[in-house]
């Protein structure tokens, strides 16, 4: 059922993509987690190891993802963009995440410690 689940949802996406060049979305549902909550990040107020499920639908369909650092949260960590291309649209995807770090910049703008 899982693996039928899949094929749904990829078709689902196929469709999309038909009008869709590319998706943009959050990579994470909540900032990276304190180590000491083990893998689990708070989302609503509420530790969670599903923090991370923006990502499922994609890994689940093989759909190319690339993942650009937007920027970071008060705390300094890190929150990143999720970029989305249909199947076998890697280049897109790539071309999309090189043009979009080149655009934020945050290489110059990261804290580095030097």
């Amino acid at each position: 059922r899982s693996f039928d689940e899949c094929h749904r949802m990829n078709l689902r996406l196929v469709e999309l993509f038909r009008s869709t060049r590319l998706l943009v979305t959050p990579t994470t549902a909540a900032a990276a987690p304190p180590l000491d909550l083990g893998g689990r990040g708070v989302v609503n107020g509420e530790a969670t190891p599903n923090w991370v499920r923006y990502t499922y639908p994609f890994n689940m369909t093989r759909s190319p993802a690339a993942t650009v650092c937007a920027g970071l949260i008060p705390a300094g960590i890190p929150v990143g963009l999720q970029l989305v291309g249909p199947q076998h649209g890697d280049l897109v995807v790539l071309r999309a995440a090189a043009a979009l770090e080149q655009a934020i910049g945050f290489d110059d703008l990261a804290p580095t410690g030097r």
